[in-house]
Parts: structure tokens; sequence; C-alpha cells
């Protein structure tokens, strides 16, 4: 069962469980302890996520970490600045692992369908592009291509 911080919080997870179900039927798969998501899209693995950050607000984190492992180099920092440019709702990062995940943010109060879709189709777009592109120039794993425990 999921708990919800705020009031907030729940509101937005039902408009987004809502959007997704009509979007996507049963492929949106809604975790059962956390107010999150899962969507399976070519290679990449979509996350969304809804949390509270005050009283009043939520956050929409719609995530697909795209390579693991990768070697962080100055050509690869530069290559993710550089395609981060092209990108319309999200962003790629990389921590101290190498991961590198595709990140894209939305208000959850204002989070209607169109808004949604359009984050939610960048990140779907930049990962499953992106991935192989970044394996084969600089190393690392997919996700994907990982064995299952």
């Amino acid at each position: 069962m999921i708990v919800f911080t705020t009031e907030g919080q729940q509101l937005a997870y039902e408009s987004v469980a809502r959007i997704l179900a009509e979007e996507f039927g049963r492929s949106a798969g809604p975790d059962a302890d956390q107010p999150e998501f899962t969507i399976i899209h070519g290679s990449a693995t979509i996350r969304i996520a809804v949390t509270a950050v005050s009283e009043t607000f939520s956050d929409v984190t719609i995530r697909s970490w795209v390579v693991l492992r990768a070697a962080p180099t100055v050509e690869l920092y530069a290559f993710l600045l550089e395609a981060n440019h092209d990108r319309r709702f999200g962003a790629f990062s990389i921590d101290d692992d190498g991961v590198i995940a595709f990140t894209a943010r939305l208000l959850g109060e204002s989070c209607d369908t169109h808004a949604l879709m359009f984050a939610l189709r960048d990140v779907m777009e930049a990962a499953d592009e992106y991935d192989e592109v970044i394996v084969q120039r600089f190393g690392g794993e997919r996700p994907k291509d990982l064995p299952k425990p």
C-alpha cells in the first residue's frame, strides 16, 4: 500500500496514474509500495515517481538509466552536455559510479496530459536513442543487457 506524504502528492499521483492508464493501459505498471510507475520502451526502462516537495507542491520525475559503468572522461562529459542542448524537457546526468541517466521533471500540480506525455516521450526517445551510441563510443553497459538476478 502506498503511503503519501501530503494530499498534494496523492492528487498528483492520481492524476499521473489516470493519464498513464489512458495512454498506456496496463503496460504502465504502478509500484505496489511507492508512488511510482514503470514503462518499457525499446531498450529503455522509464520510472515515473511522484514526490512531495512541500505541503503544497509535488514533483513528477521521469527518469531512465541509460548506461551503467561508463568511464567518466572529459569527452563523455562534453558529449552529454552537447546532447542536452538538443533536448526539450530533460537532461543527461552522470554520477560518481558512471551511471548515466536522462531525467525530466514537472510540477505535479500543473502536470496535465500534454505536459506529461511530451516530457515522457522526450525521456523515452533520449534513452532509447543514446544508450547504444554512448556504449559504443565511451563504454559501459545498457541496463537492458545486464543479466537478470
